[in-house]
Parts: C-alpha cells; sequence; structure tokens
C-alpha cells in the first residue's frame, strides 16, 4: 500500500512538472505560430484588389475569427509577472501590454478615448498621421488616453509608439472581453471619445450612449460618398457604384445625428454638414498638428532635382493619380526636361503602379520609413498631388509644405484650403500641370518663392498646438471632475 502512494505521488509530482513545462512552454509555441501566419497571409492579404476600407473589414473578421489562436496572449502577461525564467526577446517583443482602465490613471486628471479601425501607422498613410497627431494633442494637453482598435490587432510596434507616449492600448486577446462590457465598468470615467471614421463609429455610438455620459466627437477624415459620387464622375457611373454611395451617405448621416460634434479637415465639407442639418455642431479641425517645420528657405537647390508624389497606393484616387500624371503629362514634361526623375513613394503599390517602374526614370520605392522619407523630400525638386476625385484635405499636399517643397496640384487637391487656390499651381488639364511642374524644375525664384508662401501657411494651420487648441475648445481643460 506505501508503495502504491508513494507511485501516486510519484504520478502527481510528474503531472505538475509537466503542467509547469507546458505553461511556460505554449507561449512561445503560440507566438511561433502566430508569426507562421502572418508571414504567409500578409503578402496575399496586401495584394488583395479590394479598397482600404474593405481590407480593414477583413483583417477584423480574420482576426477575430482566428482569435483562439491568440488567447494565450494575456495568459502569457499574466505568468510573465509570477514567473522568473524569461523568455526569448523575440517572444516578449510580440505581446503588447494591456491597457490600463480610465480609473487605473493618475488622479487629478480627466480621460479620452480614442476608437479607430487599427493602431495609427503613423508612416504609412495621412489618416493614420492624423489620428497618430489627435492622440499627441490630446496627451500634450494633459488628458489620460486610452486607444480601442476596432480590429483588436495586436502591432507591437505602432502600438509601442502610444504607449511610449503614456497612452493604454486595448489589443490581442482582450477582444474576450466585449467593448460594451469594458464600456458598462469604465464609461463613467471617461470625458470625451474620438471616434473615426464612419464604419467604425457606429459600432460604438450605441453602447458609449447607453454606459457614458461622454461627448462624442466624430472625426470623418473626408466625406465618403462626396469622394465615391466624385470618383464616378470620372470612371463613369454604375448601378454597383451608385449603391455603394447611397449606403455610405445614409452610414454618414446617421453617425452626424447620433455624436455631439463632427470633424472634418476641410471647410467645404463642414459647409456641407452644417447645410444637410443647420442644428448639428460641425468644425473644421487642423488635419495634422506637426511640431517641426522645414525652414522657410534652403539657399541650395543643387541636391534637388526629381519629381516626388507620396501616396498609399491602396486608396483608388492616389493610383488614379499616378497613373493619369505618367500617361498624360510627364511626357510633355520630358519634351523639355527629358532626364528627370519620378518617384512614386508610398505603401501598398498596386500592380498597375509596379509595372509603371518598368520605365528606368519611374521609381516605385513601397513602404519607407518617416527617416527615408524625410530624405526623399530633401532631395526633390517638386512634389505633385495630382488628384483626379476625392474628398477632404489631403495630407500629401499639407506634408509636402511641411517640408518646404513646392508642389502643383489639381483643385481636388487643394481641397479644404482656399486661401491657398490662388497662390499655388492648381491645374486640372495635363498641359499646364505640366507648365507649372517645368516652372518649379528650371526657375529658382519661382521655387523660393512659393516655398515662401507654403511654410507660412502650414506653420499657421497645422502645429501641434492650433490642434491641442482646437480639441480643448469641445473636450474642456484637463482637470478632473471632483
Amino acid at each position: 500500500m506505501f508503495d502504491s502512494f508513494q507511485g501516486a505521488k510519484g504520478v502527481a509530482g510528474s503531472l505538475r512538472l509537466g503542467g509547469r513545462l507546458f505553461q511556460r512552454a505554449w507561449p512561445l509555441a503560440l507566438a511561433r505560430l502566430r508569426r507562421a501566419l502572418l508571414l504567409v497571409a500578409l503578402p496575399v492579404y496586401r495584394r488583395l484588389p479590394l479598397s482600404s476600407i474593405h481590407k480593414q473589414s477583413l483583417k477584423s473578421l480574420a482576426y477575430r475569427a482566428a482569435g483562439p489562436l491568440f488567447e494565450g496572449l494575456r495568459g502569457y502577461e499574466v505568468w510573465r509577472a509570477h514567473s522568473t525564467p524569461p523568455l526569448p526577446r523575440s517572444v516578449l517583443e510580440q505581446v503588447v501590454p494591456a491597457a490600463r482602465c480610465p480609473q487605473d490613471h493618475v488622479k487629478g486628471k480627466r480621460s479620452v478615448l480614442v476608437i479607430d479601425h487599427d493602431v495609427p501607422r503613423r508612416d504609412r498613410d495621412a489618416g493614420s498621421r492624423s489620428m497618430f497627431n489627435i492622440t499627441e494633442a490630446l496627451v500634450d494637453a494633459g488628458f489620460n488616453v486610452v486607444f480601442w482598435p476596432h480590429n483588436l490587432w495586436p502591432d507591437p510596434q505602432y502600438s509601442k509608439c502610444l504607449q511610449d507616449m503614456g497612452i493604454g492600448v486595448f489589443c490581442g486577446n482582450q477582444s474576450a472581453t466585449s467593448f460594451r462590457s469594458w464600456a458598462r465598468e469604465n464609461g463613467r470615467y471617461l470625458d470625451g471619445v474620438v471616434l473615426s471614421r464612419p464604419n467604425v463609429a457606429i459600432d460604438f455610438i450605441d453602447v458609449l450612449r447607453k454606459h457614458s455620459d461622454a461627448k462624442l466627437l466624430f472625426y470623418g477624415h473626408d466625406i465618403h460618398h462626396l469622394r465615391l459620387r466624385m470618383r464616378m464622375k470620372v470612371q463613369g457611373a454604375n448601378r454597383k457604384a451608385e449603391a455603394e454611395a447611397r449606403k455610405m451617405e445614409d452610414l454618414e448621416r446617421r453617425v452626424w445625428s447620433m455624436v455631439d460634434v463632427i470633424y472634418y479637415p476641410s471647410d467645404q465639407e463642414t459647409a456641407y454638414v452644417k447645410a444637410a442639418a443647420p442644428h448639428y455642431l460641425a468644425r473644421t479641425i487642423p488635419l495634422f498638428g506637426f511640431r517641426s517645420f522645414a525652414p522657410p528657405e534652403d539657399p541650395d537647390l543643387s541636391k534637388r532635382s526629381a519629381i516626388l508624389f507620396v501616396a498609399g497606393f491602396t486608396h483608388e484616387p492616389n493610383e488614379d493619380a499616378a497613373l493619369w500624371f505618367v500617361e498624360q503629362v510627364l511626357p510633355i514634361i520630358r519634351q523639355r526636361a527629358p532626364n528627370v526623375r519620378v518617384w512614386l513613394v508610398g505603401s501598398d503599390p498596386t500592380r498597375k503602379i509596379q509595372d509603371l517602374a518598368v520605365n528606368p526614370s519611374i521609381a516605385v520605392t513601397g513602404f519607407v520609413t518617416d527617416e527615408q522619407l524625410t530624405a526623399r523630400y530633401g532631395k526633390a525638386r517638386v512634389v505633385i498631388a495630382p488628384l483626379r476625385y476625392g474628398a477632404g484635405m489631403k495630407g500629401k499636399v499639407v506634408e509636402a509644405m511641411r517640408f518646404g517643397v513646392p508642389i502643383v496640384t489639381t483643385p481636388v487637391g487643394v481641397q479644404g484650403m482656399t486661401e491657398l487656390e490662388v497662390k499655388l499651381p492648381v491645374h486640372s488639364d495635363p498641359a499646364p500641370f505640366a507648365e507649372a511642374v517645368l516652372t518649379l524644375l528650371t526657375d529658382d525664384a519661382s521655387w523660393h518663392k512659393q516655398r515662401r508662401i507654403q511654410s507660412e501657411y502650414v506653420r499657421r494651420h497645422f502645429s501641434l498646438a492650433a490642434l491641442r487648441d482646437f480639441l480643448l475648445a469641445d473636450i474642456g481643460k484637463c482637470e478632473a471632475h471632483l
């Protein structure tokens, strides 16, 4: 009997040891499985012929469907906090720490929740950079800020950018706790919520109204249904496109009716909302909030020679713009500047954009870091924004002004900046567009004059201080309610 007892005790000890080994091994296995899945899936995802909105929705659905593969992440955080043996750094970097709830923050401050489709990848597209600047301005104003990405995608690189600023980021297995239950517990601590994009905002408004008294601030980026209808004018209308535009208009008008304040980055869009419903509070938000700007003068133009177009090419207006410029404008320019180079810089170039690189004078770079982009701006002589359709203020135009490179654009590209319409070269037809580019390529006096105009404008309208003061007008000062 004693032998039986000792045997059972040995089996129990083996089971405990096996359990501890499994507890330590399974996070590593899950991390490796996740990395392998992403390496296989991401190249396919990036090449899908879908709009950026549809791709984000697909990514969200895929992540939620594969949730069990990621459920170990939160458990792994608990295990790591209570055990001494460290795991490899490559594994630790895959785990994004849990966000703190508003009541966990330092007392004496107010809290703001920011919601977007994804953690802002500020060096990928203008919408993400704009959202990053908003969170940055809120932190600069003294608020406690928490960020909830709609897809809850765990992105250690970009989440860390927010966390380094003191922002809590929800992601990963926190999807197991629904937003509804989180809002039920924490909504009373919120003073404001910034909701980004109509297809995202609509999923959160009802819950927030039920569980929080926070002021709801909707940032639409652009009026989507106007952009869709402008696309039909350029590419031709059909029943499917009209149905898509009508559905988006219904959604946007519904969101407008449910929030406290409506933000768009151009005065034209703000006026459109007010005309649709005069009782809505709509305001024009600065698209970006920069901490630094290029100096108004650049005495040495010898290092500058190329034509630069910066864009995220999954956004259809950007692909159309690049193709129009290369096919219809560039041949005119080459008649007088045969050696000029064109740089098409930005993430996710489509197959049509990649095919343009068969011309040795056209470079298609794909994604570049902020540092690499800054270097490109430093060597560019002219920036172009040859957009034929779209809505809202264009981040690529504002960014070019920030870096001090004169820009040639279209009426679509200068939307929301009426003050500049008579000061910048703005043309819709290939011949005058090409002539404006040639002038800036060859006439130093015109180049310097336009740089000064752009620099003065961007400093006045797109500083971090201007964006911070804009948001404070609606949320109020950062002191907490007592």
